[in-house]
């Protein structure tokens, strides 16, 4: 296993290449990454060219999907605000007299995407483990119901009845203005 400073996508997969981004053009689907995980006990911030960035510090594992290759390191980098949604959780649990840690595990890859014109490419990281109990999200988002499902943009035809429930409703007649007795 590498014992890396950082783990990132950039240390673990490489760059995405000219050719692979061609190749996602062509043939869509995604390019798989590898799969990061670990325990953050903490965050740093620092700025580049690119802009401010937001790490995770703790013990940090990945495995390129493409060789299987393991690495380790003390600090996580991944994109997509990922970091700094586990950063928030950290001062959350700081602030709340909690130990501040949190455990993360995602899967990332790469896809095409078309940006003003030129041939680019974003991530897509997919949630790897089951939230905690605790979870503020999950809990709110166990309290709002199922999602309403709507009939127009199923894949499949709608079902004999649900065609007539899509028809436009039938109003009756208001009654006439004028004074009521």
């Amino acid at each position: 296993m590498k014992i890396l400073k950082k783990v990132s996508v950039s240390t673990v997969f490489g760059r995405v290449t000219a050719d692979e981004i061609a190749s996602l053009k062509e043939n869509g689907g995604e390019i798989p990454v590898g799969r990061f995980y670990g325990v953050a006990n903490g965050s740093k911030q620092g700025t580049t060219q690119f802009g401010v960035w937001t790490g995770l510090t703790g013990s940090f594992r990945a495995v390129d999907f493409k060789t299987g290759e393991m690495c380790q390191g003390p600090v996580l980098l991944l994109p997509m605000g990922i970091c700094e949604q586990v950063a928030e959780t950290l001062k959350q649990k700081s602030e709340a007299g909690e130990i501040a840690s949190a455990t993360i595990a995602v899967d990332i890859f790469v896809k095409f995407c078309a940006i003003a014109g030129e041939d680019k490419y974003e991530y897509i990281a997919r949630a790897n483990e089951v939230p905690a109990q605790d979870d503020p999200l999950e809990k709110l988002a166990a309290s709002l119901g199922p999602v309403p499902v709507n009939p127009l943009l199923s894949l499949e035809a709608p079902a004999q009845g649900a065609a007539a429930a899509l028809e436009a409703p039938k109003t009756e007649a208001a009654p006439a203005k004028g004074k009521s007795k």
